[in-house]
C-alpha cells in the first residue's frame, strides 16, 4: 500500500508504426515485509556536459543515507562514451571504501552485481560515483567525437546512474531515506 512503480521503456523511433506487448506480473505477500527493499538511482548527472573531444571527462555523483540499511545490489548505467565507473561508500570518517569498480565500461555488457553478503550502511553513510567518459575519436562507440553531450534517453546522449538496492526497516519512508546534497 502506498508504493509507487514505474515502468520506463525507452524507444528509438525507427520511422515504421509498431506495437509494443510489454507485460508486468506481481505475486504479493501474504505477510507483512521484515524489511523493505528499495530498488533506487543514485543521482542521475542530469546537468552533465561532456565537452567535444574529451576522452576523459569526470562526473561525480553522491546520496547521504538518512538511515541505516543493508547494500544489496549495484549497477552501473552509462550509455556509449561510458568509460569507468566508481562505486563507493564513505563512511562517517569521510575515507572512501571501494564498492565497485569498473574499469573498461562497455555499453553492451551492462552487468548488475548482488553482493554475497549484504553490506552495512550506517545512517549518515554517504554512497559516490564517479564515472568517466571518452568523447574523443579514440573511442569507436563514440558516434559524434565533435558534439556536446548532454543528458538524453537515447544511447547518442549519456547519461550516468548508479542503480543500487537497499533493504531498511520497512517504517522508513523512502523520501526520507536520502539526503542529496545542494
Amino acid at each position: 500500500k502506498g508504493s509507487d512503480l514505474v515502468y520506463e521503456m525507452h524507444y528509438t523511433t525507427t520511422g515504421k508504426a509498431t506495437s509494443d506487448v510489454s507485460k508486468l506480473g506481481l505475486v504479493l505477500a501474504k505477510e507483512a515485509p521484515k524489511k523493505r527493499y528499495y530498488f533506487h538511482a543514485g543521482p542521475t548527472a542530469s546537468n552533465l556536459a561532456i565537452p567535444p573531444g574529451d576522452g576523459n571527462a569526470e562526473v561525480v555523483s553522491e546520496v547521504t543515507m538518512n538511515e541505516p540499511g543493508r547494500l544489496i545490489y549495484a549497477q552501473p548505467h552509462m550509455h556509449l562514451r561510458g568509460k569507468t565507473f566508481e562505486f563507493d561508500r564513505i563512511g562517517t570518517n569521510g575515507q572512501p571504501q571501494p564498492m565497485l569498480r569498473v574499469t573498461n565500461y562497455d555499453f553492451h555488457w551492462q552487468l548488475s552485481y548482488y553482493l554475497k553478503e549484504p553490506l552495512a550502511l550506517p545512517r549518515g553513510t554517504r554512497l559516490q560515483w564517479v564515472a568517466t567518459f571518452d568523447n574523443s575519436r579514440n573511442n569507436p562507440s563514440n558516434p559524434d567525437p565533435t558534439a556536446e553531450v548532454r543528458y538524453g534517453h537515447q544511447s547518442w546522449e549519456e547519461m550516468m546512474i548508479g542503480f543500487f538496492d537497499v533493504a531498511v526497516d520497512p517504517a522508513i519512508d523512502k523520501k526520507a531515506f536520502f539526503v542529496r546534497p545542494d
